[in-house]
């Protein structure tokens, strides 16, 4: 969930993270593929948890959180395990995290909280005294395609990671989807399955609305959230799911109405684009 508004490509950028993560006009449409796969010494501080390597930039505001970042690197991946299925397996994950803006677009090429590169086991994030690293995000992106495959819905990718970071704004992700519900702004699913937007506002809203639906396992079981995953298409949710999308719409719409909603829409959408999730 890629950014000032995510970007879907060959790299998932969290969009919720300032993910939901939100995209300017100004901002490039994509960004540059990210070669930085290995730290040099002289840009960057390193320090290790058990499946990660936590690479902090010299002199940026995210020094100043690198004696207590690698505990949290190890919290956010059990977290996402616990959920998964399963211990860690394969090379250690690079995480290379910045402290603002200016040093995200010079490091991929384009604004975002984060940016995940799960091919190359690899993550990029902003963090400093005023922002919480989108780590659960971006590392939910990089530990579900080993453990899960590649998915073939962007809604899925957002959505499974919008729901790993829990909260916004300071309300869950399921009540910030209550209170869209309310104000009649979720989309139909058949716009979020196959039309999943990923700009400006609209974008922040479907990553929530994504990152709700996934809390389908709730019903349905964590192995058919798997293989929905493994197996998108959106004319097998029946055969997945034992109902057709009217009803799961329905379903989901009736949960959504027992939780408590968020303040106004209008009151998270400026938090959430000026500091992100997690």
């Amino acid at each position: 969930m890629r950014g000032r508004m995510a970007l879907l490509g060959l790299g998932v950028v969290a969009i919720l993270h300032r993910s939901a993560e939100v995209l300017p006009a100004q901002t490039p449409a994509r960004p540059r593929a990210v070669t930085v796969r290995t730290a040099d010494e002289r840009r960057w501080l390193t320090r290790s948890a058990p499946a990660a390597e936590v690479h902090v930039l010299r002199g940026s505001r995210a020094e100043a959180l690198i004696a207590t970042l690698p505990d949290a690197v190890d919290r956010a991946i059990a977290a996402n395990l616990r959920f998964l299925g399963g211990e860690f397996t394969g090379p250690k994950l690079q995480l290379f995290i910045v402290g603002s803006d200016a040093e995200m677009t010079s490091l991929i090429g384009g604004q975002a909280f984060g940016s995940a590169r799960p091919e190359q086991g690899t993550a990029y994030l902003i963090a400093n005294d005023s922002m919480h690293p989108a780590l659960r995000h971006e590392l939910m992106h990089l530990l579900v395609h080993r453990k899960w495959g590649r998915s073939r819905s962007p809604w899925l990718e957002e959505g499974l990671a919008t729901n790993a970071a829990g909260s916004c704004a300071g309300y869950s992700i399921s009540a910030i989807a209550a209170e869209l519900n309310r104000e009649v702004k979720l989309v139909p699913l058949a716009t979020l399955w196959r039309n999943f937007s990923v700009a400006w506002e609209a974008g922040a809203i479907n990553y929530v609305e994504a990152g709700s639906l996934v809390d389908i396992d709730r019903s349905y079981g964590r192995d058919r959230l798997r293989a929905l995953w493994q197996h998108w298409e959106d004319g097998k949710i029946e055969a997945i799911l034992g109902i057709d999308r009217e009803t799961l719409e329905q379903q989901w719409k009736s949960d959504l109405a027992r939780h408590a909603p968020s303040p106004p829409w209008a009151t998270i959408f400026p938090v959430v684009v000026s500091r992100g999730c997690e």
